[in-house]
């Protein structure tokens, strides 16, 4: 199973990156040429029907993270690998892990009794599942007589609902074991460039060689563990990193805790902030029937739970991690304090815009929804979707030709004369009740 989910990730990421451009001209995409070749065992153009390769290109408009294929675990050996994490990296899988863990809700769906009901005189024991709706109350045992008339209720087992942001175990470690991975060998290049100035380096270095060759020696039984705590103790002092009290030098000690301050800061969260903005760009943009198919993060609710979304989120309102991100991992990567407030606004302009969608874009509305409810202005909105604000203003027009301005917060129609002009279209109108 745990293969599977890592194969599944994969593949996800596989169709949103790649895109084949027929000789005709005819672009189609990853899922698409997946589903050819599934069908006639090589790519054939459905528009013109040639059997050539076609070329290969990479689909911008994709949400995909390309580089998270390489670190999945594609035999499904999750402890294998967690076990050679560093204490950061297990620390930040851990931060991905608790924030997608399932959260029991107080809501109880259903009961467990165990009971004894009498039967030809005699008291039988059973036990039942029962299934408590929203419309049933707590009387179990009202519920057991009417089906089976006198009982005896010996023991409860109450079961509550569960809210998760990624469903099925081995999707939510896949995942979180991949996105772990995302700053590997890196490490060092990310501190030495995050450590002030004037942190003595060189000094750390020195001071770590040292370290890693009594640890070699350590690893020898035939060694006196003491001899070598005392040799190594004597270098550190001759080379002014240790004073004669068996203190550490000053200006280690300064950069031991810069260095400590920074993996704790910064890279325990670098992964779960990448991780976030993929979530967040791709609930933003993908309509609701792809985001049922969840294609890079398999598992993922289409609707999520608020709670659940914001465990997640959160982290992309982190003004100094999310920097760190932009400049080691993804340059477009964006700081985002309504990110949680943002994706439930464009379920609900989805739902305004249900039937419109037809003729409009899943991708437009979550760039306006971008715009409206965030501090981005349209041309950052429409460009966080890959959308030209030509086409957000569409979105926001055919809101106004159905009536719903209030929809619209009045001061983002500042400027926008061509779309504060648009009034109420009785046409549009009776084109929702037609389709």
């Amino acid at each position: 199973k745990g293969a599977i989910a890592a194969n599944n990730v994969a593949i996800g990421h596989l169709e949103e990156f790649v895109s084949v451009r027929c000789d005709c001209g005819k672009i189609v995409k990853g899922k698409e040429v997946l589903k050819i070749l599934e069908d006639s065992k090589r790519f054939i153009c459905e528009k013109c029907g040639s059997k050539n390769n076609g070329v290969i290109e990479v689909n911008e408009l994709g949400i995909h993270r390309i580089e998270v294929v390489t670190l999945l675990p594609f035999g499904g050996e999750f402890m294998s690998e967690i076990s050679k994490f560093t204490p950061t990296e297990r620390r930040a899988y851990r931060e991905i892990v608790g924030a997608l863990r399932e959260q029991k809700k107080s809501k109880i769906k259903s009961a467990m009794v165990f009971f004894k009901r009498e039967s030809n005189g005699k008291w039988v024991k059973k036990k039942e599942l029962v299934e408590l709706g929203e419309e049933t109350e707590l009387d179990v045992e009202g519920i057991l007589r009417d089906k089976y008339g006198k009982v005896m209720i010996e023991k409860i087992r109450f079961y509550h609902e569960r809210s998760v942001l990624i469903s099925g175990k081995y999707n939510r470690q896949a995942l979180s074991i991949a996105y772990t991975k995302i700053f590997k060998g890196r490490r060092k290049e990310i501190v030495d460039s995050l450590l002030n100035q004037d942190i003595n380096m060189e000094r750390l270095r020195e001071y770590e060689g040292y370290r890693r060759e009594m640890d070699i020696l350590m690893h020898d039984q035939r060694a006196d563990r003491q001899d070598i705590i005392d040799e190594f103790e004597t270098k550190l002092i001759e080379r002014g990193l240790m004073k004669k009290n068996g203190e550490l030098a000053d200006e280690l000690e300064e950069a031991i805790s810069a260095r400590r301050d920074i993996a704790e800061t910064y890279l325990v969260k670098l992964p779960i902030i990448v991780f976030a903005w993929d979530i967040f760009r791709f609930l933003l943009i993908k309509p609701y029937r792809e985001r049922r198919y969840a294609s890079i993060l398999p598992g993922l609710q289409p609707v999520p739970e608020r709670s659940q979304l914001e465990k997640v989120l959160r982290f992309l309102s982190e003004k100094d991690g999310v920097a760190v991100a932009q400049k080691f991992i993804d340059p477009s990567i964006q700081k985002t304090d309504e990110s949680v407030e943002v994706i439930f606004k464009k379920f609900y302009l989805e739902e305004i815009l249900k039937d419109y969608l037809k003729v409009t874009s899943s991708r437009a509305v979550g760039g306006v929804s971008a715009y409206l409810y965030s501090d981005s202005s349209i041309e950052d909105s429409a460009k966080l979707v890959a959308c030209t604000p030509r086409e957000l203003k569409e979105v926001l027009k055919i809101l106004m030709r159905l009536g719903r301005k209030d929809a619209i917060p009045v001061e983002k129609l500042e400027g926008l004369d061509e779309v504060k002009e648009i009034e109420t279209s009785e046409k549009a109108l009776e084109f929702l009740k037609f389709v």
